[in-house]
């Protein structure tokens, strides 16, 4: 018995997911189905009819966001530690003027804000790619 061949399908991402939402809104009589055929048709991109109603339920959030900060992401992993990561940014934000802040300083400082703000948190590396993170939020 031979296979049928489905379409391979792919995630979206981020300015996808909102440009989505967008065509939506605009077009509100607009089925699930016939939003995963414009899907396909304009921005050659297969998806699920789930992809499409995951995305409509995050609908609100994914419109009320001023900027994206990256479009290509396909997932959303939240900071882990949020209250670190804004003390990091107003630190940076406050001494960049004053000094030249190198890769471990920032990463320095993020490791002591850590240990202040969170006395019992397992080991956290802040590794380059977490650092790259971090700058592109900031």
């Amino acid at each position: 018995m031979a296979k049928s061949l489905k379409p391979a399908r792919s995630h979206l991402t981020e300015s996808l997911r909102i440009a989505l939402c967008q065509y939506k809104r605009d077009n509100p009589a607009l089925s699930q189905r016939a939003l995963v055929k414009w899907l396909e048709e304009i921005h050659q991109v297969t998806v699920t009819q789930a992809t499409i109603s995951n995305t409509l339920q995050r609908s609100a959030e994914l419109l009320a966001r001023e900027e994206i900060v990256n479009g290509n992401t396909k997932t959303r992993r939240p900071v882990m530690y949020q209250d670190v990561d804004e003390a990091l940014a107003q630190w940076v934000e406050v001494y960049q003027a004053n000094i030249n802040i190198s890769r471990e300083m920032i990463r320095l400082k993020a490791a002591q804000f850590l240990e202040r703000l969170h006395l019992d948190a397992p080991k956290f590396e802040f590794s380059n790619g977490w650092l790259a993170k971090f700058k592109q939020r900031h």
